[in-house]
């Protein structure tokens, strides 16, 4: 099977023919080209030149909120798919079941991230990043969304942290019942990648919570107290941000060392029979909110 290769060009034209030709020449790769500008007629002609398929993605439908959208779907996509080849690839019964049970796992936590997001996409109105975090330059979504923003953010955790595999939901990994599950069969460096992988992970998590939730890069504003807010401005906005994401870090890994490891079946259990529902009652209700203007 040939691979294939989309080359990126939002920039140089000289650029993407210069990456298209290297893997002409050092590989029997199948190269497509990625437009995000219309309006670059050279690169769209110099692939034409090297009889390359060209494919165009407007840039603005990021612009418009795909953001969001797409890191759900990455990260879930991504994820799975990697530990269930993992857990496969070992031939080995206890790694795949663990890569079985994680899967299941993702894919059925990603449930509650998507409906707490979508709470707060009703409540900020929007899915762009950016102007999510301005929009919060009077004060976080988790305060002005009254209760409803608190169970989401309260939702939201529970669900990233099953998301990232930390406990109490690392039942996929669970030592006394798969001996060290999906990587029982990497050492050194391999099974280094996958704890690397696992806190990357968790970070990812923490960091869409702090834009969402808490304010991105944005200081924390109290409407009246003016001469706090000055003292708040001085401080940079990636300080903001990544002291809100470690924050969101910290208290993933307080749950982690808080609560006994669950049961698979209390793991689905407390998402489909729990979560779910409330989460979606809590949109409901924030739609409501929305609806009559009841938030700040």
């Amino acid at each position: 099977m040939r691979k294939k290769i989309a080359v990126l060009a939002s920039g140089s034209g000289t650029n993407a023919e210069n990456i298209i030709r290297y893997f002409r020449e050092k590989s029997s790769a199948c190269v497509a080209l990625v437009l995000t500008n219309r309006q670059n007629a050279f690169v769209l002609e110099r692939s034409r030149g090297l009889e390359v398929p060209c494919f165009y993605f407007p840039k603005s439908d990021w612009e418009n909120g795909e953001a969001i959208l797409s890191v759900l779907r990455e990260h879930d996509i991504d994820f799975v798919v990697g530990i269930l080849l993992a857990g496969w690839g070992s031939n080995n019964k206890f790694s795949l079941i663990g890569a079985m049970r994680s899967g299941a796992q993702i894919i059925s936590y990603e449930l509650s991230v998507g409906l707490s997001i979508l709470t707060m996409v009703v409540l900020m109105g929007t899915m762009q990043f950016s102007e999510i975090v301005e929009s919060q330059a009077n004060g976080w979504f988790i305060f002005k969304g009254h209760i409803p923003a608190l169970i989401a953010f309260v939702i939201y955790l529970i669900a990233g942290n099953a998301e990232c595999n930390r406990g109490p939901f690392d039942l996929p990994e669970a030592e006394s019942e798969l001996t060290a599950g999906y990587h029982t069969e990497y050492s050194g460096m391999h099974f280094g990648f996958f704890y690397l992988a696992e806190y990357l992970n968790m970070f990812i998590v923490a960091a869409v919570a702090a834009t969402i939730f808490l304010g991105g890069w944005m200081p924390l504003h109290i409407v009246g107290l003016d001469g706090f807010n000055a003292v708040m401005d001085y401080i940079p906005g990636f300080i903001w941000f990544f002291g809100k994401a470690f924050f969101v870090v910290f208290l993933l890994m307080w749950i982690k060392w808080t609560f006994p490891r669950l049961r698979i079946d209390q793991i689905l259990n407390l998402e489909w029979k729990y979560l779910v529902p409330i989460s979606m009652v809590n949109l409901v209700i924030m739609v409501l909110i929305v609806v009559f203007g009841l938030h700040f």
